[in-house]
């Protein structure tokens, strides 16, 4: 008798098209594609939810106390942090309780409550780490759980891996990078395009970053940097594009005024979020990221399959790809004059930009290629499945 599959239920930690919640339903739709049913329990509805519904993924809502509370502090904000926080574990523990709910995977560290949730139900739970998680009390504290309660723990860099020291004897430990989609042919005259409707000129070096505006992704040193750069390069500009997230929009205006302050509101463009990195990616001429913390980034992998030729700084995983004077500029984190020197670099040598943008294209379609992620995924997750 042909035993009936299950479902694998994802659970991104947010909603909002980061990295790590990109991936997680990147998984989930794959998973789909190769045959392994999928479902995704999404904490609160941001954009990414709406993409699950109009792939046809199967979806659950469940609370999420990190955007619901947002900026709330004392002890009424902690009080109610809690009892979301019971809420939100209630409501995991009803999804995942269902009998069609064969494993749970954590799209994050920072997803906690599913996997308690699991533990309670008695159901295995996979933990995806996506992030770099510096050895402060609370992260040694997220560590000990997922060690505790994780069935299976998956670094997307050989980095991310050693805060968590020696592995326990019954939980594998699997090393699974990110993994690029096929590009997608871009229009003739998207360079034009895109140019004209972010006011800059067809001839002017670009750079572009993707990234949420946060501090955590350096935001504050790439505007140091670029100001550096534009006395070698004068006609440079520079487009930043993503979201600011509430917690972060005092910062957001420091870096609007900053860019005032020194002359550079015409140079500098924010988008704001945008669902057209790769068309961006194809009209700049070079790709910046100037995080103080990562693991391994999406954006720079998508960078590298457009050949956008890449900057970035030395943290988490990023140097298993950017490898100095091979596939891109790697210079340290927070070093503002090595930042801007880099982007100099690459701005007034574009053979040389080219050939490593080359080389880094190469690396991505090797290495980081969606059916070889997607199979050791895959062999994990029916693993537990069907034991």
């Amino acid at each position: 008798m042909t035993q009936q599959p299950r479902l694998v239920l994802f659970c991104p930690h947010d909603s909002e098209p980061s990295g790590a919640p990109r991936v997680t339903l990147r998984l989930a739709e794959a998973f789909e594609e190769f045959g392994q049913p999928a479902a995704i329990a999404f904490p609160a509805r941001l954009g990414l939810e709406d993409v699950a519904i109009r792939g046809g993924l199967r979806t659950f809502s469940v609370e999420n106390p990190a955007v619901s509370l947002a900026g709330r502090g004392g002890l009424w904000g902690k009080a109610s942090l809690g009892m979301h926080r019971v809420r939100g574990l209630a409501q995991y523990l009803s999804v995942i309780r269902r009998p069609e709910i064969g494993l749970v995977w954590a799209g994050s560290s920072v997803a906690i409550l599913p996997v308690i949730a699991a533990r309670v139900a008695g159901k295995p739970a996979i933990v995806h780490i996506h992030e770099d998680l510096t050895p402060t009390r609370g992260n040694r504290l997220r560590i000990a759980l997922l060690k505790k309660c994780a069935a299976a723990l998956v670094f997307v860099a050989a980095h991310t891996q050693a805060p968590f020291g020696e592995r326990p004897p019954l939980q594998p430990w699997v090393l699974l990078p990110n993994w690029t989609e096929p590009a997608r042919a871009i229009p003739p005259g998207t360079r034009e395009a895109i140019r004209r409707e972010l006011d800059t000129p067809t001839d002017s070096p670009v750079f572009v970053t993707l990234a949420f505006i946060s501090r955590r992704k350096g935001i504050d040193l790439l505007l140091q940097a670029f100001a550096k750069v534009l006395d070698s390069v004068p006609g440079a500009h520079l487009w930043i594009a993503g979201a600011t997230p509430d917690d972060q929009f005092l910062y957001s205006i420091e870096l609007r005024e900053y860019a005032k302050d020194h002359a550079m509101e015409e140079r500098v463009h924010f988008t704001g979020h945008r669902d057209d990195g790769d068309a961006l990616l194809a009209a700049a001429d070079g790709f910046v990221l100037a995080s103080r913390n990562e693991a391994l980034p999406l954006t720079i992998l998508e960078a590298m399959q457009a050949r956008c030729p890449v900057v970035a700084t030395d943290v988490g995983g990023v140097a298993e790809v950017v490898r100095p004077g091979e596939t891109g500029w790697l210079v340290p984190a927070e070093d503002v004059a090595a930042l801007a020197g880099a982007m100099a670099e690459l701005a007034t040598n574009p053979e040389e930009a080219g050939a490593r943008a080359a080389r880094a294209a190469e690396l991505v379609r090797e290495a980081y290629s969606k059916a070889h992620v997607i199979k050791e995924a895959l062999d994990l997750a029916r693993g537990f499945l069907y034991r």
